[in-house]
């Protein structure tokens, strides 16, 4: 997984070739002034940094997926100042703790959910968040869903969970294992108290993928991009949500593969929708030699109408076979775009493992 944000340039995390999280600083003028090791041991299925006035969130597990750390940061003359790592949740054994989220609610409290198989069960979601104002203690762990519902996990591109007003919201993919049940997206939401109460809902049952969904969030809306089963092959779709209402209907982007959804809004609050579309629009992977074409839509923030589709890039393909198919690794956005006026993403490149992980920005007018 890979991830980056905006604060003084652009910082970028991502996991290296000797299994521990890396972070990586470039200025506007696009020179490299910093790299640092962030974890201080190996880590293994996902993590999340995320900023949040002027604080550095760090989210990650060991190599054994077993214990989940937060790591602190303030970022003065361009040094990512860490504080040591707090633990926030462990597990009994193994594979207890994988995929971490966070957010930030609006009373500045902390929230983190992971997907575990605690239980014994595939794929439940869980959730902490702390039992005061300080960082150190968390409280025990509680579910915000079980296989029995046919929920998948916390997986997603980016984030997996908002806080908007006074509420928290999951969204996550159905059971992968199950024919039925993985075309479903479901919608969690409870007030951000703990331990949260939730109401769950169905956003499609069409849905189709495992990492291919984004939430992001602008002022009373929720905005969700994610991949649907379409006719032919796959599409890249998008629906928003103000607090009280229904989702929107589904707007169609574009056809588009697995592994390719990438959300970031920018500084006039526009959701800019990276997708990379196939050759073959009945694909839902990418051909084995086919090149990268990443392309853009933009939202406009208030009528929520899209513009065409700009081609962002072409780049070499960084194939990886996923039971026993050629798939594309992750595209990623920041969760919001600088304040200098500038979008950015971050892709893979192969053409075998290790990946090369690529960063470009271009111009955007508010």
């Amino acid at each position: 997984a890979v991830t980056l944000f905006y604060h003084d340039g652009w910082w970028i995390f991502f996991k290296d070739e000797t299994g521990h999280l890396q972070v990586v600083h470039v200025q506007d003028d696009g020179s490299v002034t910093y790299r640092n090791r962030v974890s201080h041991r190996e880590i293994a299925r996902g993590f999340t940094a995320i900023t949040h006035n002027d604080t550095v969130y760090i989210v990650y597990t060991d190599s054994n997926d077993q214990y989940a750390y937060l790591r602190t940061a303030t970022i003065t003359n361009k040094i990512l100042a860490l504080t040591d790592p707090i633990t926030v949740a462990r597990g009994s054994r193994s594979f207890s703790i994988q995929y971490p989220s966070i957010t930030i609610d609006n009373e500045e409290k902390p929230w983190i959910v992971y997907r575990s198989y605690e239980t014994g069960e595939r794929f439940p979601i869980w959730i902490t968040t702390t039992t005061g104002e300080s960082l150190v203690a968390w409280t025990k762990p509680t579910l915000v869903s079980t296989s029995s519902q046919d929920v998948h996990s916390s997986f997603a591109t980016s984030a997996a969970i908002a806080a908007i007003a006074d509420k928290l919201v999951v969204v996550s993919s159905g059971n992968p294992f199950s024919e039925t049940s993985s075309r479903y997206l479901f919608q969690y939401e409870s007030p951000s108290v703990f331990p949260p109460v939730w109401s769950r809902s169905i956003v499609s049952q069409r849905f189709s993928g495992i990492h291919d969904y984004s939430l992001r969030t602008t002022d009373d809306t929720l905005r969700l991009a994610y991949v649907r089963a379409g006719d032919p092959g796959l599409q890249m779709v998008y629906r928003y949500r103000k607090l009280g209402d229904d989702w929107s209907e589904p707007m169609v982007i574009g056809q588009t593969v697995q592994h390719s959804t990438a959300v970031t809004i920018d500084s006039a609050g526009r959701p800019w929708i990276f997708y990379v579309p196939p050759t073959n629009p009945q694909g839902a992977v990418l051909a084995p030699d086919e090149d990268q074409r990443i392309f853009v839509r933009v939202v406009d923030s208030a009528t929520n109408a899209i513009d065409p589709a700009d081609v962002y890039c072409v780049c070499p393909p960084a194939h990886q076979i996923i039971y026993g198919a050629n798939a594309i690794p992750w595209t990623a956005a920041p969760y919001e775009a600088s304040d200098q006026g500038q979008v950015a993403l971050i892709w893979m490149e192969g053409p075998a493992d290790p990946y090369r992980v690529m960063f470009r920005t271009f111009d955007h007018i508010p």
